[in-house]
């Protein structure tokens, strides 16, 4: 008989054999986690929450994003906050979607010459993903829609996935034991009821948060600098003790898009939240065209130290534009001015 965890082991064992190094690869470790998190995590809380619908759907959400976040942090640094909301809306028509797209790859695969009946037939599967898309880019641009969480370690996210299973096993035997109805009388039902219905209800959220504040949990980190290879150009880190960021400078006229391929996922890497202080020594492109794009991504930076004597040409305007529209304060230094961070001057 067909067993989902079989077929998904199959499947797997057939890409690797071809090409091995294909388990390393984001996009496979990203599908197989994902239908891990449907067939095996999501039927246990089907079962858990048998006859609650609404809960059901909340459930499989849920867990989904507990056994996917991991693998989404380890590559991009970052995870999507609203993205189980997102699938409550676009789970209930995955199979929908799915049986348009089987329908119209037969249609196709049969030459049919009239090509109306395929296009007939895929329509349910293009209007959900595209409405979906939009969705996404929707959600993408609210407030807070990516909390940046570092590259958690692959100790950490072993002993996370560890835990997550042991923890679904346990919510699978109690379910089992708790389907054995025991008679009880009065007041001491509708008690014992309402407890178990709430530690039903609550405990699996509460465990999952629990499991999720500990892979992403950041540690104390000490004062760091690094000097950001991004060809001709300058990009300089500094973490000062009391963990406040700074970075002088940024930019390349060697490297393209270097604020998007190299610094910000090097803050992100490293699980900066946001740059406190970020100066610049003048306006050439070697030194500002990363920073613009860090700009125009929305990262938080608080404050852009300029000098006063800095000339007031294009790239200064350009600069100081950009740093407005992203919210962030323009300091002017003169000679002899200070900035105090903590213990540092």
């Amino acid at each position: 008989s067909y067993d989902s965890l079989n077929a998904l082991g199959f499947a797997a064992l057939l890409i690797m054999w071809k090409q091995p190094f294909a388990l390393y690869d984001a996009g496979f470790q990203f599908s197989f986690a994902a239908v891990s998190g449907v067939v095996w995590a999501g039927k246990i809380v089907q079962n858990t929450y048998q006859g609650h619908a609404v809960l059901q759907k909340i459930g499989m959400g849920f867990v989904l994003q507990l056994v996917i976040l991991p693998v989404t942090a380890w590559y991009f640094y970052e995870i999507p906050v609203y993205a189980m909301l997102l699938n409550l809306i676009v789970l209930p028509f995955i199979g929908v979607a799915l049986a348009s797209g089987i329908a119209g790859g037969v249609l196709g695969s049969a030459a049919i010459p009239k090509m109306t009946l395929v296009r007939i037939a895929l329509l349910p599967c293009h209007l959900i993903l595209n409405g979906y898309e939009k969705i996404c880019t929707i959600a993408s641009g609210l407030p807070n829609a990516l909390l940046i969480t570092g590259k958690p370690s692959a100790v950490r996210i072993t002993i996370y996935y560890l835990l997550l299973a042991a923890g679904l096993f346990l919510l699978s035997h109690r379910t089992k034991h708790q389907k054995k109805v025991q008679r009880v009388s009065g007041e001491n039902r509708k008690q014992k009821i309402g407890k178990r219905y709430l530690g039903k209800v609550g405990m699996p959220f509460i465990s999952g948060f629990c499991l999720l504040a500990f892979l992403f949990i950041k540690l104390p980190q000490g004062m760091k600098l690094v000097v950001l290879d991004v060809g001709q150009g300058d990009a300089v880190f500094l973490r000062t003790g009391d963990g406040t960021g700074c970075f002088f400078d940024g930019g390349s006229t060697s490297v393209n898009e270097v604020g998007k391929y190299r610094i910000l996922p090097f803050l992100k890497y490293n699980e900066e939240k946001k740059i406190s202080y970020w100066f610049v020594s003048h306006g050439d492109e070697d030194h500002i065209s990363g920073l613009l794009e860090v700009f125009e991504s929305g990262y938080p930076v608080e404050y852009l130290v300029l000098s006063e004597e800095m000339p007031k040409d294009e790239a200064y305007d350009k600069l100081c534009a950009a740093a407005q529209k992203n919210r962030t304060e323009i300091l002017l230094l003169g000679a002899g001015d200070t900035i105090q961070i903590g213990a540092a001057c």
